[in-house]
């Protein structure tokens, strides 16, 4: 690996170890007994970094992680690089150095730990470049310990996989959390009804709201039992002043828009789309709630619906922007700044349902000035 020229980055020093001293710390780690006892025989993937944070020695654990068959593949690169991070080649001095960097868990364990002396520990939500083109996206608990061995100091990172259990607890708490949605606006529709508010409109509506309810067990079950690649679509005509008036019955009473203005745009009667109305409104609510959550007391989320020549669009925006540091891991799974195994869930589930199975586009944009808009595009049949 070459030496790499100080130049500015976005996060961590970009700069590489010389080649010599590359392989001096490498020698050195390989012709020690007891650091090959420590990280051979620890359960787990460990890495030993120089102050470069390359690696210089490594257990069979990481190198399998890797996907390489010889360890001279991997040492000299950083963790990020030879674990095929999404992220790594996207700084100017690479693993480390980009915007998303910041918002690493691996990143920020390794910059703890050796400014500090002491061992510092992260979650690190990963998605690794797979050969088939999709993400693979993987949780690790990484412990960064500092250890001097004679003139050299290193870190010794030990890498614990909890994607397994991170997954099934996603999914549990995700399940509760997107039928409260749904629940409490079934409870605010019941209660209406006690209070003897126009009885048999609102009856249509807890109609509706069940049969929503029971759509949202049946996708979670088959998203908790064989993974997303058992959910079969349900095609109806749907119009938007449908969608629209969803969404309002859902958030009239919803205590997380308590405070918070919704504002519908578009035209009354806009028109009409062939899709799984299901999933549309699951991708709709998730990124409502997720603006509305976003936005301070007193604020407004705008939402747009619009029907075009070939596809159409809706649109969220509120006026909070997304830190540059978070902006590239939106869509990524198990990614959250907030706390709770059920964040990280909902933008990647709206990308997993509109580009999977939807057959449609999403994205965003954000800004201090103009506030942050997530877009999808449907297509009409």
């Amino acid at each position: 690996m070459p030496h790499a020229e100080a130049h500015a980055t976005d996060y961590l020093p970009g700069e590489r170890a010389e080649p010599g001293e590359l392989e001096a710390s490498i020698a050195a780690l390989a012709s020690n007994p007891i650091v090959d006892a420590l990280i051979e025989h620890q359960p787990g993937a460990i890495a030993v970094v120089n102050g470069q944070r390359q690696i210089v020695a490594l257990n069979t654990s990481f190198l399998a992680f890797t996907g390489h068959c010889r360890p001279e593949a991997v040492l000299g690169l950083r963790p990020g690089e030879a674990v095929h991070c999404a992220f790594s080649g996207l700084g100017p001095g690479g693993c480390g150095t980009g915007r998303a960097c910041a918002s690493c868990g691996a990143a920020v364990a390794m910059l703890v730990a050796l400014k500090s002396g002491q061992p510092s520990e992260r979650e690190c939500a990963l998605s690794c470049r797979a050969t088939e083109g999709e993400a693979l996206d993987l949780v690790f608990q990484v412990h960064a310990t500092p250890v001097r061995l004679g003139t050299r100091d290193f870190l010794v990172l030990h890498f614990v996989d909890r994607t397994a259990e991170k997954r099934r607890k996603a999914l549990e708490d995700s399940f509760f959390h997107d039928l409260n949605n749904v629940l409490m606006a079934l409870v605010a529709t019941a209660t209406a009804m006690c209070e003897g508010e126009l009885v048999a409109e609102l009856a249509e509506d807890v109609r509706t709201l069940t049969m929503r309810l029971t759509r949202e067990v049946q996708l979670h079950k088959a998203l908790a039992r064989s993974g997303a690649s058992t959910i079969s679509l349900r095609l109806e005509s749907v119009s938007l002043d449908e969608l629209r008036l969803d969404l309002s019955k859902l958030f009239a009473r919803h205590p997380a828009a308590e405070g918070r203005a919704l504002d519908f745009h578009g035209s009354p009667g806009a028109g009409t789309l062939v899709t799984d109305r299901s999933l549309v409104q699951r991708v709709l609510t998730n990124l409502v709630l997720n603006a509305v959550e976003a936005s301070r007391p007193g604020g407004t989320v705008r939402v747009s619906m619009v029907i075009g020549s070939s596809s159409a669009r809706f649109s969220v925006w509120n006026q909070e922007a997304i830190p540059a540091a978070v902006a590239p891991r939106i869509f990524q799974r198990f990614f959250s700044t907030k706390g709770g195994n059920a964040r990280g869930q909902g933008t990647f589930a709206v990308k997993l349902l509109v580009e999977r199975y939807l057959g449609g586009r999403v994205g965003f944009t954000s800004s201090a000035v103009e506030g942050t808009t997530f877009w999808v595009d449907l297509p009409m049949d």
